[in-house]
């Protein structure tokens, strides 16, 4: 592949290399992709080595397997068959499904090119083209002989050959650790003074307008707030209702067996398991791309709705339809009918003038969310 490498500069500065693709460049970027989902392994591998073990104990307590040596041994080598499976499972989409698959979308003698500038990185072949913003680059890593560059729902992979020397060094020696979640050490780092000041206006229409910029760290604790709402307690509350559903029902039908138990146990896990990656890595991903560092945020209060922006998002809620509001940190979080989940609001966009209007408001309705905002302990000591 090296002999159909070319160089062309772009009118930003930057530089794009063309290739023809060929069977061995792809089945590196497959299994590079596919290495790169770190969430998925990290979830599979303990699932894998985990269940043959829940499954001989509910056997031995449930089951027919009894508790005599020959159980003993096979509880033991649980464990190892487990690990044995994820291997094969591993091996198999390493070394026949991902690049079988991406033999399909890139046949061999698909024009390759790869664009590397001051403001942003690109990858594409044929006529698909995808790129990402270099200021927006949450994490670079570099599996085999490919670099795999994310930023929100983007990831590139972009074979070594294919990113000029000087860039490679730095985006590697940046993200050398394979991720950052300080952003000021990001490709392109922010400016080191701090967002200004909210803007705070009163309009002659009686609503009160917050604007402020979006600092590097909101999306981090809009986060942290929206982990801490109700909907998020409620959602995770639910997760034993098909143990407890399976186990009636079996009761109900002849008695609780060990298969039973087992598909209540299954079902139960993988609640947990999509309710909590989805609140310690969604909803982070999700505000990260929604409110970038130096995005204009902002706020109205109205008499009877509350328009808010985060990023280029915008929405709107009326306050009718507000069940609860409760303070989480640095954030309010509201907990509404429509849109279903809520609003986190941070901090910078509630001025005092807002908040005391949400109060008198609900003194005067009752059931109103103004008359129910609930102070987190850090409020209250302040």
């Amino acid at each position: 592949m090296h002999e159909t490498l070319r160089t062309t500069r772009l009118p930003d500065g930057g530089t794009r290399t063309h290739a023809l693709a060929n069977r061995e460049i792809v089945t590196r970027m497959a299994r590079a992709e596919y290495l790169g989902m770190r969430a998925i392994w990290f979830v599979l591998a303990p699932a894998c080595v985990v269940s043959p073990i829940v499954w001989n104990i509910a056997d031995m307590v449930f089951g027919d397997l009894g508790t005599g040596p020959g159980a003993m041994v096979t509880l033991a080598l649980s464990p190892v068959v487990g690990a044995a499976s994820f291997v094969m499972l591993l091996a198999i989409l390493l070394l026949t499904t991902g690049p079988r698959h991406a033999h399909r979308k890139i046949p061999a003698g698909t024009p390759l090119y790869a664009d590397v500038g001051p403001q942003w990185i690109g990858f594409g072949h044929g006529d698909v083209y995808e790129a990402v913003a270099v200021g927006q680059i949450d994490r670079v890593r570099h599996i085999g002989s490919v670099l795999v560059i994310s930023g929100g729902p983007t990831t590139l992979t972009i074979p070594d050959e294919m990113v000029p020397p000087r860039a490679h060094a730095d985006l590697t020696e940046r993200y050398r650790r394979g991720h950052t979640r300080n952003h000021t050490s990001r490709v392109a780092p922010a400016p080191a003074c701090p967002p200004p000041p909210p803007h705070v206006t009163f309009g002659a229409d009686g609503v009160i307008r917050a604007s402020a910029i979006a600092g590097p760290d909101l999306p981090d604790r809009l986060a942290r707030a929206a982990r801490r709402s109700p909907g998020a307690y409620l959602t995770l509350a639910t997760a034993p209702v098909p143990m407890i559903g399976v186990t009636l029902h079996a009761r109900e039908t002849g008695g609780v067996t060990w298969e039973t138990m087992a598909i209540g146990g299954y079902m139960t896990v993988m609640i947990v398991g999509i309710v909590g990656y989805f609140m310690f890595f969604g909803i982070r991903r999700h505000y990260r791309r929604e409110v970038r560092p130096g995005s204009p945020i902002s706020a109205e209060y109205g008499p009877d709705r509350i328009v808010l922006r985060l990023g280029d998002r915008v929405d709107a809620l009326s306050t009718a339809g507000i069940l609860h509001v409760k303070h989480a940190g640095t954030a309010y979080v509201l907990t509404c009918t429509e849109p279903v989940g809520g609003f986190v609001i941070p901090d910078e966009l509630v001025p005092p003038q807002a908040a005391g209007r949400l109060r008198r408001r609900g003194r005067r309705r009752p059931g109103d969310f103004a008359g129910m905002i609930t102070p987190s302990p850090a409020s209250r000591r302040r």
